[in-house]
């Protein structure tokens, strides 16, 4: 059909021609046509954001790819022109598939949001510790690439597409015990263990106060410590009725 020059005098005769002999269905062309070319109405396109993951995963649904000078345009740009481009007579129907599919993604994606929830840099820095040092270099080399970009996106992409489900798993939970470890030894500075002997009376009286004050036996006996010897009442007030009037 590339040989035909239909600009030339003679042009409709010959694509008529082709038509016939090729028994080219021309309401099929026509209706593919419309499906590639329709756009979607802005309602069902509601639940598309600026994220670089959700343009990814909707790539990765539809099947279809950009041209690379799409890529400078904004991640939810991308994803619209990706689901303008889907060649579906139910592409609607299809879209809003994918609109309830997107929500539990975000749902399962919320594993992840430890990562962000304070001491993001930190964390980070142990994720990639762990992986440099558990995972193979073509692994490593590509959470050091998404990480570059210092997007949270980025992260997400990579251990939706790049990892399987048991070795995200494996890789979390072994990220978060080792992370719990360090907090752990971290609030133990500037702390010895030291073994008390207390009569039962006394026991039940700290255990009655930390249960009053949501606090552990410790937290309690550091903060009587600390006002006693800011203060200094009880102590004094208690060795002067030990000792007695007689002793003064």
């Amino acid at each position: 059909m590339s040989s035909l020059r239909f600009n030339a005098p003679g042009s409709n005769d010959d694509m008529a021609s082709y038509i016939k002999f090729n028994n080219v269905n021309i309401d099929g062309l026509l209706q593919e046509y419309d499906n590639n070319v329709a756009l979607l109405p802005e309602s069902t396109l509601a639940w598309i954001v600026d994220d670089e993951w959700q343009f990814k995963w909707i790539s990765n649904k539809s099947g279809v790819m950009l041209f690379p000078d799409s890529y400078k345009l904004k991640s939810n740009e991308k994803s619209i022109l990706v689901l303008d481009l889907m060649s579906r007579a139910d592409k609607t129907i299809e879209v809003n598939k994918y609109k309830l599919e997107w929500a539990r993604q975000v749902e399962q994606d919320k594993k992840y949001m430890w990562l962000f929830d304070g001491d993001e840099k930190a964390k980070i820095a142990m994720l990639v510790d762990w992986v440099r040092k558990n995972s193979h270099l073509l692994l490593n080399w590509r959470l050091i690439e998404c990480l570059s970009l210092n997007a949270k996106s980025e992260i997400l992409i990579f251990f939706n597409l790049t990892l399987q489900p048991s070795e995200v798993q494996l890789c979390f939970s072994s990220v978060k015990k080792r992370w719990s470890q360090e907090k752990y030894r971290n609030s133990l500075k500037g702390k010895k263990q030291c073994n008390v002997v207390l009569t039962e009376k006394s026991l039940k009286r700290l255990d009655a106060m930390a249960d009053n004050y949501l606090l552990s036996r410790a937290q309690v006996l550091e903060i009587l410590i600390r006002f006693e010897s800011e203060q200094k009442r009880y102590i004094s007030e208690w060795v002067k009725i030990a000792k007695g009037p007689d002793t003064e």
